[in-house]
């Protein structure tokens, strides 16, 4: 489901919308994942883990555990801001009188920007920092189990200034554009963003590859610092993400379309035990897969009485047909869902 609320409540419960109730953002505490679905961070706490979560959540309402030992959060609009941890530390670093942190969103949201705060106190170095703090804590005594979470390459593209102008000689390409109609949400999904000039939307895009280069390097100090503490080869590592961006392609932005801008993310995998370095893998693989996949990384059993969709991705022979994926989003007369194979998707509007 590729908008930010599905998709993690999906990665925490190992369920489908179904199950836990979202099937779209939610912002107003009108709905909770329902108290007797385990999260896997409960079940990794249950066996000895020491669990932590550190960014962005995007849970509801917006401090619910879900089985984290601990949670050090970094929201995109916290609604006070005791209760997120970052606007704190940029509190107590004097930089509290700032309101967007994260960019400038309302009628900005889509267009070119520069981040207010200083490289050292970036919401997406924050996030690498508190990672590093929290490894060099444990020192090798207990298992862990870190939930590392950027906000970034998310609008609004506020990037601090030293890297803003990393792509400015780079090739640029254009948005592809469909012969066919659209559905009426794809239609309504092209009002997101308003670029006046081709030049707008092509700095957006710089700024946005600037983006994810900067998290790129925050990932890299969080990989120096598991090889310097010898425990890089004893790590689980999954890069991956809750959704993509469809940035001009079919004239439409963001995200919630079944369109691969939207909802095909990297998946990415480091776990020399299992997986030898530079494996391919081109089979089907989705975000349900991860419940299963730590589970059985840490030997832990799954307790409930649920079916889940996924399957661990270390299983050489399991059951789950992995030529075929499912995708889907909202209810109503926005819902839509999708079906594709390797050639071929199909795409079904309510």
């Amino acid at each position: 489901n590729p908008a930010c609320i599905p998709a993690r409540h999906n990665i925490i419960s190992g369920l489908p919308c179904k199950y836990h109730g979202f099937d779209d953002n939610y912002f107003d505490n009108s709905r909770q994942m329902p108290y007797n679905i385990p999260a896997f961070p409960e079940l990794l706490s249950n066996a000895g883990y020491d669990t932590v979560a550190i960014g962005k959540m995007h849970f509801q309402p917006c401090r619910r555990h879900n089985g984290f030992n601990r949670m050090f959060t970094m929201e995109e609009i916290p609604v006070f801001r005791q209760d997120d941890d970052y606007a704190m530390y940029l509190k107590e670093n004097g930089l509290g009188n700032y309101r967007s942190v994260h960019g400038v969103r309302h009628l900005l949201y889509m267009l070119p920007q520069q981040s207010f705060i200083p490289t050292e106190h970036h919401g997406s170095t924050w996030v690498a920092t508190k990672t590093i703090e929290t490894i060099k804590e444990n020192d090798g005594k207990r298992p862990f189990m870190i939930w590392s979470s950027f906000i970034h390459p998310h609008p609004p593209f506020d990037v601090p200034k030293e890297w803003a102008n990393l792509y400015d000689d780079a090739e640029i390409p254009e948005g592809y554009e469909s012969i066919t109609p659209f559905s009426a949400l794809a239609e309504e999904n092209k009002h997101i963003a308003d670029y006046p000039t081709k030049e707008y939307l092509k700095r957006a895009k710089q700024l946005y590859y600037a983006s994810i280069s900067f998290v790129d390097y925050q990932i890299g100090r969080i990989l120096d610092c598991l090889k310097d503490s010898g425990q890089i080869d004893n790590t689980l590592i999954v890069f991956t993400s809750d959704h993509g961006e469809m940035f001009g392609d079919n004239g439409t932005y963001q995200k919630f379309l079944p369109y691969d801008g939207s909802s095909k993310i990297p998946f990415i995998v480091r776990y020399p035990e299992y997986i030898q370095p530079g494996t391919k893998d081109d089979r089907m693989v989705d975000l349900n897969d991860l419940y299963p996949t730590f589970l059985d990384a840490a030997e832990v059993s799954y307790p409930a009485n649920y079916t889940l969709p996924g399957e661990s991705i270390f299983l050489k022979d399991g059951i789950k047909d992995r030529n075929y994926q499912y995708v889907e989003h909202n209810k109503g007369n926005k819902r839509w869902v999708s079906l594709r194979n390797k050639r071929y998707k199909y795409n079904y509007y309510y």
